[in-house]
């Protein structure tokens, strides 16, 4: 995991997803280092995140009389993370990196770093890490959508999660689950360790700029088993999973469209097939306006909003109808007089035009979908 001559102390672990305006997940790892060296030089591998492959290779290594070869088992494509930006934390300062197939070299010469606790020789320095998963592994549900991860390198003492806008986790207590492979140097010989369910305290719910952010530590017993005192640790991954759900509030939002839809109808056999052809009523103008306006800033906010299409696609539908209502009452009084068999016909042509577009999307959709599964 690092040199004889650098000491990791503490490891936290920070784990943001995001699904707008395009699927990432930030990770960023804070830890406290102890080293008499101008360069520090870290495992930083990338490796695949398929669940099935992964866990057959780890049977397969629990079986194995040779665990060092375990890197070699996880390397992955070296384009699946991005933004890579390391900070010297206790100095607030941007350090230069080399980051090749095998390792990360961080410069950290020329700083004059705090020393060690309790010594007088070593530095100690704080560093954060930062990079973007191209690729995160998540899952649409129903409810929300289900994610895995994988943390590579030690969790000392806690890592949290941090979730879109307008998602919070499905289950607070028993929703993450969470295995451990580690493999164990002493007396130069490697001892490797499949600990299948690690036992997890928390979470602690906090909000930051809106988003829930839920943290885990893993608790004693499990720490001490994973973590002995009496040996070196030179390779270890964490795999994780968690589900999540929407917001009730937004849920609130796909149920007004539906009323959107009832309410727009009812809008253009009111005005449309009285004696008089008349304009939209105002109250109806106006829900219309702010619903709209709303959809549109939870959007632009990039908010996870539930069957999101459903909405847009009633306020496109009364939007359109309320260009159609304008339309036909300026003809009506400014051209000709528009009989009731011409305003059905051309309203009847209307709501076939809608429903032929809206199956012709569901269908483009699924084909959509079908291609991206091959």
């Amino acid at each position: 995991m690092s040199g004889e001559k650098l000491e990791v102390k503490q490891v936290w672990h920070h784990i943001e997803d995001n699904l707008r305006p395009s699927k990432t997940q930030m990770i960023r790892q804070v830890m406290d280092l102890v080293t008499s060296e101008p360069v520090i030089e870290l495992d930083f591998r990338n490796y695949e995140n398929d669940e099935s492959k992964l866990l057959e290779k780890l049977i397969k290594l629990a079986a194995s009389k040779k665990p060092e070869n375990a890197h070699e088992h996880f390397k992955g494509k070296s384009n699946q993370i991005f933004g890579l930006n390391i900070q010297g934390r206790n100095k607030n300062q941007e350090l230069a990196f080399i980051h090749d197939e095998d390792e990360l070299s961080i410069n950290i010469d020329g700083y004059d770093w705090p020393k060690e606790i309790g010594g007088d020789k070593k530095q100690h320095i704080k560093l954060e890490i930062k990079y973007f998963e191209s690729c995160p592994q998540f899952t649409k549900i129903y409810t929300g959508y289900k994610s895995y991860f994988m943390i590579w390198w030690p969790i000392k003492p806690e890592f949290t999660i941090t979730l879109p806008l307008g998602m919070r986790m499905a289950d607070k207590k028993q929703n993450l689950s969470m295995f451990c492979y580690r493999i164990g140097k002493k007396d130069d010989e490697l001892n490797h360790a499949l600990f299948p369910e690690i036992k997890l305290k928390g979470p602690d719910v906090t909000k930051n700029e809106g988003r829930n952010v839920y943290t885990y530590v893993i608790k004693d017993k499990d720490y001490k088993n994973i973590y002995p005192t009496d040996m070196e640790i030179p390779f270890i991954v964490f795999r994780g999973s968690y589900e999540t759900k929407y917001s009730p509030t937004f849920w609130g939002l796909f149920f007004f469209s539906i009323a959107l839809f009832i309410f727009s109808i009812a809008e253009m056999i009111s005005t449309l097939f009285l004696n008089n052809i008349l304009l939209p009523d105002i109250p109806f103008l106006v829900i219309l306006g702010s619903f709209s306006f709303f959809s549109f800033e939870l959007k632009r906010l990039n908010y996870i909003i539930p069957l999101s299409s459903v909405i847009w696609a009633s306020i496109i539908f009364s939007v359109t109808m309320l260009v159609l209502i304008t339309s036909i009452f300026i003809i009506n009084y400014s051209i000709i007089n528009l009989s009731f068999q011409l305003t059905s016909l051309i309203v009847s042509g209307y709501l076939i035009i809608m429903g032929l577009l809206a199956i012709y999307s569901v269908i483009k959709t699924n084909y959509k979908k079908k291609e991206i599964s091959k």
